[in-house]
């Protein structure tokens, strides 16, 4: 690691998704997250093509989130005039507004998504107007591509209570500058590492390279350490898909999947 906190522990207040604006703020209906209606007026679902017929889709890679499509139809005979919103926590960004039912009949593509999502779970929901009630919601769970070996649970037990890697701005001075949980960076951003241990280990990590199979990069902790830490770098490394390993001594413990893009 080029850089190293010891003693540093990081308070994660809220997760950021990419491409997406953060609109906490604003009215009482849009700033939370109402429940769903127990007779929804609206159904959401999404397909991996464009054809409303397809078999719907609630796991999704944050690839093929590009490549879903969103649609909505009338489960009332009333017509309904709604937006669309999607929520990630408390926050959420709106996808598109003046959608109209024709009933039941008529299925209405709501669109799809410019940019990918990071793994988590979010709710597509369908407000009635402008800042109405929920009519509608759906919600699904991205997760990351499937690892290229099984990490140690027994050995990261025995030292960690917790990891993650995160985003790190350059010139970060507070917690609140750091996203946690990061999966898509952008070529010379700062990747780090943050774990809490409970005895002195050695930690180290490789970049590994998912295409090409091999390891490409690899760094560490210039001690044995214990207690809340963290470190982190530049990316120097091309646009790509990526596992972040980490070990405790030489054994696996942890394994971070994460994209340059």
């Amino acid at each position: 690691m080029k850089k190293c906190l010891s003693l540093f522990y990081v308070i994660l207040t809220g997760l950021l998704i990419l491409g997406m604006a953060g609109c906490g703020g604003g009215d009482d209906t849009d700033s939370g997250q109402p429940a769903a209606p127990a007779i929804a007026k609206v159904k959401i679902w999404l397909t991996l093509d464009n054809n409303p017929d397809a078999t719907p889709v609630v796991t999704l890679t944050p690839e093929q989130t590009l490549q879903a499509s969103i649609w909505a139809r009338g489960t009332t005979e009333d017509n309904i005039t709604f937006k669309v919103n999607l929520y990630y926590g408390d926050t959420f960004t709106t996808l598109v507004e003046n959608l109209k039912t024709e009933g039941r009949s008529e299925t209405i593509a709501v669109g799809s998504l410019v940019t990918p999502l990071e793994p988590g779970s979010y709710t597509f929901k369908a407000h009635s107007g402008s800042f109405g009630d929920v009519v509608g919601s759906l919600t699904i769970t991205v997760t990351p591509p499937p690892l290229s070996e099984q990490p140690d649970k027994v050995t990261f037990d025995k030292y960690f209570t917790s990891m993650q890697i995160a985003k790190v701005p350059v010139g970060a001075e507070e917690p609140e500058d750091i996203q946690m949980n990061a999966y898509f960076f952008a070529p010379g951003e700062q990747l780090g590492l943050f774990f809490t241990s409970t005895q002195e280990v050695l930690v180290r990590h490789e970049i590994y390279d998912v295409q090409a199979q091999k390891v490409i990069s690899e760094g560490g902790f210039p001690r044995p350490l214990e207690g809340s830490n963290g470190g982190w770098a530049p990316l120097d490394i091309p646009v790509g898909k990526y596992e972040y390993k980490v070990y405790a001594d030489d054994v696996l413990v942890a394994i971070f999947p994460f994209e340059v893009r």
